[in-house]
């Protein structure tokens, strides 16, 4: 009897087994398994509280023995360690689970990464967006019967057609989006335009409206490939990306930014949308002006991406023309010396100013700034002051001064025998845009005065009990390759400055000189100075 009970048993267990193997072949192994790698969620969305990865068979409800299938996973890097797991088959799946939050704002308690894995192929892989958008679709193949290897590839594949991205960059399970590769690179831009549609779109739920469909492999929703087409257009032509390649700089481990403007335009250029011209290896180095949402924009065309203005793609020698005759002034105070160009009665600088002794002088201590605080910044494009700096009076000093700031030269930060422009002054350039420098510009800088788009710093005020910004606590700089703002020597009612601000403007629209706006003493701007007469 007892024998064939257990015949029966035998039996019973190889059905069982059978069943299984069909779904997810190998399931006969036991092993202890190590993995390592980074859950990356992306640039802005922040896991916070517990930030854990798991790791259990496919198929299975829960790993085997929970006390050993998990691992921390670092907040600021999003490495883990897992050790020691016990799976019952080489066909594996990785969660990361966290809270998610945006600007203190929580966006749902769990916005999971994934990714399935084999752990006989690897012994690290990585979880971001792109494995976790794909890992049902892999599982639903695994499902109908497909071997792993087809499964992943079919899977991943289909993704990549889906984000019209090239059909070569399919290990996921591998990109970092600090890396320098082809494949890093797609990932960050993908990684970004899906924050910003996960950001937009779905605040409070889950973000499975990027799941793939399993009949097709396309996108579900046929909405989410124009999104995310749209934030990458929005990107690229708003300034963006630039700013996105700051903020990736500014937290990858060695500074390392892959070319994920590249990518950002196949997004683009893939819906169907492009009024732009592309950017492409034939006309690699071409600048064109655009519109966006009433917004004119240079850009230059490099890499297979049009990206804004910045002083690393141009060559400095560009930034005089050299058809103009220059003269020389030499500041005494520090021995450095600058072109000057002669435009109507006046001699202005054809540089902007550059002085930084606060020690000689003191009211420069904390108030002159290089554009993102990169020394490099001021050699090209000069130093930023604010006004305080600029006009080199204390508070008190403006105070006992205002009304005799519009009657006199004000020498300001200067050096001697020169001053800051007043409006008549400032209204002698001419009508055109021929001031600006041919460096990072469409301009031929037919005046001379090689004025370059470097921006502007918008100051972070603390205020004083009536609202006044009375100090500044960060300066945000903005602005470079599209703008410039120049401090004068007026005083509008308020005691606030005029700051002129140059812009870029597309030849096919009315074309602004400059603008004369009042603005707080503490915002940063540059200077030209004009000789005495």
């Amino acid at each position: 009897m007892k024998k064939i009970f257990y015949a029966l048993l035998l039996i019973a267990l190889v059905g069982c087994s059978s069943d299984v193997t069909d779904a997810y072949p190998g399931m006969h192994t036991r092993m202890r398994v190590d993995m390592a790698g980074y859950a990356q969620r992306g640039f802005v969305i922040k896991p916070r509280g517990v930030n854990r990865a798991y790791m259990k068979t496919l198929g299975s409800l829960l790993c085997e023995d929970e006390r050993n299938c998990s691992a921390p996973v670092d907040s600021l890097t999003g490495r883990f360690e897992l050790s020691g797991v016990n799976l019952r088959d080489s066909l594996a799946q990785i969660r990361s689970t966290a809270r998610e939050y945006f600007e203190n704002t929580r966006l749902r308690d769990d916005m999971p990464l994934e990714v399935i894995v084999n752990v006989k192929q690897r012994i690290s892989v990585n979880l971001n967006y792109l494995t976790s958008i794909a890992a049902p679709l892999i599982q639903h193949y695994i499902d109908q019967g497909m071997l792993f290897d087809d499964a992943r590839l079919k899977a991943h594949t289909s993704l990549l057609a889906s984000l019209h991205m090239p059909l070569n960059l399919v290990d996921f399970e591998d990109y970092n989006l600090y890396g320098s590769g082809e494949g890093d690179a797609m990932l960050a831009a993908v990684s970004l335009v899906i924050e910003k549609n996960y950001l937009d779109w779905s605040m409070t739920t889950d973000w499975r409206p990027l799941d793939l469909d399993t009949a097709t492999g396309n996108f579900a929703n046929k909405n989410v490939f124009s999104r995310l087409s749209y934030y990458a257009r929005d990107m690229i032509f708003k300034d963006g990306a630039a700013s996105a390649r700051q903020l990736i700089k500014s937290k990858s481990p060695d500074g390392t930014v892959g070319n994920f403007e590249k990518y950002l335009n196949l997004l683009y250029s893939a819906s169907g949308d492009s009024r732009d011209r592309s950017c492409t290896a034939a006309n690699q180095g071409e600048m064109i002006e655009t519109v966006y949402e009433s917004v004119y924009t240079v850009l230059v065309c490099l890499d297979s991406a049009w990206r804004a203005p910045a002083k690393e793609l141009f060559d400095v020698a560009t930034i005089f023309n050299p058809a103009v005759e220059y003269g020389t002034l030499v500041d005494s105070r520090d021995g450095r010396s600058y072109k000057t160009v002669q435009v109507g009665n006046d001699t202005w600088m054809a540089e902007n100013l550059k002085y930084s002794d606060s020690v000689a002088t003191k009211n420069l201590k904390g108030q002159s700034w290089c554009y993102d605080n990169d020394e490099s910044n001021c050699e090209v494009f000069g130093r930023m002051y604010n006004w305080f700096a600029a006009i080199d009076l204390t508070s008190a000093e403006i105070e006992t001064v205002k009304n005799d700031l519009s009657s006199k030269n004000n020498r300001g930060i200067c050096p001697e025998g020169w001053h800051l422009p007043k409006e008549n002054e400032m209204r002698s350039w001419p009508e055109d845009g021929s001031f600006f420098s041919s460096f990072m510009s469409l301009y031929k800088n037919e005046s001379g005065l090689s004025l370059l788009a470097g921006g502007f710093a918008d100051a972070e005020c603390e205020y004083d009990e009536s609202g006044e910004c009375a100090a500044s606590i960060s300066m945000n700089f903005m602005g470079m390759g599209r703008t410039i703002d120049l401090w004068g020597d007026k005083l509008n009612i308020g005691l606030y400055p005029v700051i002129y601000e140059f812009k870029y403007a597309s030849t096919e629209y009315s074309y602004n000189k400059w603008q004369g706006t009042s603005t707080d003493k503490f915002d940063a701007a540059y200077v030209r100075c004009v000789k005495d007469r």
